[in-house]
């Protein structure tokens, strides 16, 4: 391949370029400058205790400066804690206890995750969510995310914003999922080793050395396993360097680094007959044609803060990958070489107008990717002649500005909107289909993406809000670009409103947590899949849906004496009742049938009793209505309960030893059932099966050195 340097014009972002210009170079201009005359700084934001808030510099929802619980949208979190109570070799379960999230596997790493049903569209992958990592864009400028590039250690906290979050980051109707890592506190050594069920084991190794205005973490993780299944092998191996620098009290920087080579098995996906006889079976031709993937992604990023003053400051993060993807299939296969790069900047100020409070944040995103994509034909796994080859182009841009007001003490006011641009381009090199080479371009005109929210705090315990939002996804390459070489020209963009009521309440000291919403999100132009009789997956527009939603997360905090430190029970429940409201197609009527793939009700329930010796028992309860496999709404995954227990035990052998052992059980009553389905599959090859009874166990050793005396 030959990579060509394509010069183009965008008119529309002469004011987003200057921005950038602005917050990459005038900060450090400014800074020499002043070094003699430093403006004064609130303790608020640069105390010695806040330098760790400097040396963080990620990004959280909307930026806001208010808590979790007095945040006027659908924001829910898992913390390091939550993470670790669950499997220990994935975040799978741990994001199924959040409400309103759905996380499924089909093979090994093949992971798809759906907020309030946004998984329609993701035949495999995940699409339609923007998901940000230490502050950096993971998802691609084409709208999908390479999630399982990483390892389940490289995150320790976890935002998701629910539903259209298209006001501060872009298109798209899914949500918004923000991933950080953990920043230590001393210098400190770890290594720790896993295995359990099916010939699975990890190892990993963690180093963090902190200096005066510095610190540097590196990390390296292995991850393998034969698989539940037939043809069903996983390799990962993760690399990652963070250096976070503080330049002075007004300005830090973060680097990050990040290496992933991952390898999987594709059994693909099974009939009812077949899911019956052998649910571990891989499906006929999947492991002669070496259905696999083959995945290496090189990433790194910078994320620069600098405060002009006390009430004025910038974030901009810029970031490149490089992303070498493998992929043969039963039908094809598929050899890809991507370069993606871009830069985000946000300037927040915060003044008040007429005794009034405001936070101001305004700012933008672009990013470019370009990739060489070549689909050949498959001979036992081996490469065969050429189909088509394409030089793609991706060029995705949006300005955002978010007005934050605090009207009175309990009242507040949110408001935001983005302009969006995306452009498409392609240059087809071979089709040997038509013997002809040819261009094609789409461009989608600028969208405003409006936001508002009004929050009211009654009492201290007690906050509700309202929000409006405005949802536009178009579609991904993958979905105009189809894997037998046609161009889906006639596929239109999502265009949603989602309307929504919220309220959380903290009672008695926090022993009782509640975080409930009703929403309603009327989605037009929905995107949904299907299967032609070659097996190969289509996309196309179901008209409109309307979907009704009520969601709830109760939990409880009960601290205890003599050998019970504390216990914490937890409920989620979600009730999502969405269905087509006019949706035809090849003379069939699919109108007021369920949304396909969408469970209507859901539950998960946890138990966490921790014990005074650091000895801790977690439970975990996950159910699942039955699922419409097709938009007929003639076949479904039968509903389905789930048990997983896990004990984890902290050793605290000196101030400067720590050892960690954990032993868990999934799936404890050895359900038979399908943790992530093919929608609309042809021949019916809806089921992927997941893992039946596993057991996993393993240790961690933490060695803590030149403890600084701010520690001690």
């Amino acid at each position: 391949m030959t990579y060509m340097i394509n010069t183009f014009r965008i008119r529309r972002f002469k004011l987003f370029l200057l921005l950038f210009a602005y917050s990459l170079f005038v900060p450090f201009f400014a800074n020499a400058v002043n070094e003699k005359s430093k403006v004064e700084v609130s303790d608020t934001i640069f105390t010695e205790s806040d330098t760790v808030v400097l040396d963080e510099v990620q990004i959280t929802a909307y930026e806001s400066s208010r808590p979790d619980f007095s945040q006027a949208a659908p924001v829910v979190r898992l913390s390091k804690e939550n993470l670790e109570a669950n499997n220990s070799t994935s975040v799978i379960h741990s994001f199924n206890t959040l409400s309103g999230v759905r996380f499924e596997q089909r093979a090994q790493a093949s992971y798809r995750i759906s907020i309030r049903g946004s998984s329609l569209r993701s035949p495999f992958g995940v699409r339609n969510i923007k998901i940000y990592w230490n502050g950096l864009p993971l998802t691609l400028p084409d709208g999908t995310t390479p999630f399982n590039a990483l390892d389940f250690q490289n995150i320790d906290d976890v935002q998701v914003i629910k539903g259209p979050a298209g006001s501060m980051y872009g298109a798209g109707t899914g949500g918004v999922i923000l991933l950080n890592t953990e920043k230590k506190k001393q210098d400190q050594l770890s290594l720790s080793f896993g295995g359990g069920s099916f010939d699975t084991y990890r190892f990993g190794v963690e180093w963090f050395h902190k200096m005066q205005n510095s610190s540097i973490q590196a990390n390296l993780y292995h991850h393998n396993t034969q698989g539940h299944r037939d043809h069903n092998t996983l390799q990962r191996t993760v690399a990652n360097i963070n250096k976070n620098l503080i330049v002075s009290d007004r300005q830090s920087v973060n680097f990050h680094l990040l290496y992933s080579d991952l390898q999987y098995e594709i059994p693909g996906g099974l009939n009812e007959s077949e899911f019956s006889e052998d649910p571990f079976q891989a499906r006929q031709g999947s492991a002669e044609q070496n259905s696999s993937i083959h995945q290496r992604l090189l990433m790194g990023g910078v994320n620069h803060f600098y405060s002009f003053a006390p009430n004025f400051s910038n974030t901009t993060t810029l970031y490149v990958n490089t992303i070498d993807f493998d992929h043969p299939f039963i039908l094809d296969y598929k050899k890809e070489l991507s370069f993606n790069a871009g830069l985000r900047t946000s300037f927040t100020l915060e003044n008040s107008v007429f005794n009034l409070p405001y936070r101001f944040i305004f700012g933008g995103e672009y990013l470019y990717g370009k990739k060489f994509a070549d689909n050949y034909g498959n001979i036992d796994g081996n490469i065969d002649s050429i189909r088509f080859s394409d030089n793609l182009n991706v060029t995705e841009a949006f300005l955002f500005q978010q007005l934050e007001l605090d009207l009175t003490e309990r009242l507040s006011l949110n408001i935001g909107l983005s302009e969006n641009f995306l452009r498409y381009r392609m240059q087809r090199n071979v089709d040997a289909q038509l013997n002809t080479t040819y261009d094609y371009n789409r461009n989608y005109d600028a969208i405003i993406v409006p936001r508002a929210a009004i929050g009211f705090q009654p009492a201290p315990s007690l906050f509700t809000y309202f929000s409006f939002s405005s949802g536009y996804s178009p579609p991904t390459f993958d979905e105009l670009r189809t894997n037998e070489g046609s161009l889906n020209e006639v596929l239109l963009p999502e265009r949603g409103l989602n309307y929504e009521l919220g309220v959380r309440s903290a009672l008695f000291q926090d022993f009782l947590n509640i975080d409930g919403s009703l929403f309603y999100f009327n989605l037009d132009e929905t995107i949904s899949t299907f299967t032609n009789e070659d097996g190969v997956v289509l996309f196309r527009n179901a008209g409109s849906t309307d979907q009704y939603g009520v969601e709830l997360a109760v939990s409880y905090k009960l601290p205890v004496r003599g050998f019970l430190d504390y216990f914490e029970l937890g409920h989620t429940y979600n009730g999502h009742f969405f269905t087509y409201n006019e949706y035809r197609v090849n003379g069939n009527d699919y109108s007021g049938n369920s949304l396909t793939g969408v469970s209507p009700h859901s539950v998960s329930n946890y138990l966490r009793i921790h014990f005074a010796n650091d000895l801790s028992l977690h439970l975990a309860h996950f159910y699942t209505d039955e699922v419409p496999l097709n938009d007929a709404n003639t076949d479904f995954q039968q509903s389905y309960h789930l048990f997983n227990a896990k004990v984890i035990w902290n050793l605290k052998m000196s101030n400067n030893f720590g050892f960690s052992l954990h032993a868990g059980v999934e799936n404890i009553a050895d359900r038979v059932y399908s943790l992530g389905n093919d929608l609309n599959a042809f021949g019916g090859r809806y089921f992927q099966p997941a893992p039946g009874r596993y057991f996993t166990a393993g240790f961690r050793f933490d060695l803590n050195y030149n403890k600084s005396k701010s520690d001690q």
